[in-house]
């Protein structure tokens, strides 16, 4: 079954919200400023971040599509990727109104049985 580019849910407290699926950094690059309360980006497959998205650039444009005081939460990884994760977002965020949850308790391995750890 093919996964369309968009989906329309509602949260267990009845808000409206939208995912996307698709290229993260066309997205960010795309997207209009301060459009978003919330973000989660959620990339980190086969036990890697993207290469392509350790860039500034990238975390330069998460930072600007959310809104004043908005959050982002990152599966970063772990090991060299997390700390490249960890090392874009102060660049990127720190005098940033907006908060950063990084997941910090990720598994330490990558799980062999699911692409995702």
């Amino acid at each position: 079954k093919k996964l369309s580019d968009e989906h329309e849910t509602v949260d267990r407290n009845k808000r409206f919200c939208k995912v996307h699926i698709c290229d993260a950094l066309e997205f960010v690059r795309d997207c209009s400023p301060d459009a978003y309360d919330f973000v989660v980006l959620d990339v980190y497959t086969a036990g890697r971040f993207p290469q392509a998205l350790l860039i500034d650039s990238f975390f330069l444009h998460l930072r600007q599509v959310l809104k004043p005081n908005g959050a982002l939460a990152i599966n970063s990884g772990f090991g060299v990727d997390e700390s490249s994760v960890k090392a874009m977002v102060e660049s990127a965020f720190g005098s940033s109104s907006s908060t950063v949850f990084l997941d910090e308790n990720a598994v330490k391995e990558a799980d062999r049985e699911y692409e995702n750890a």
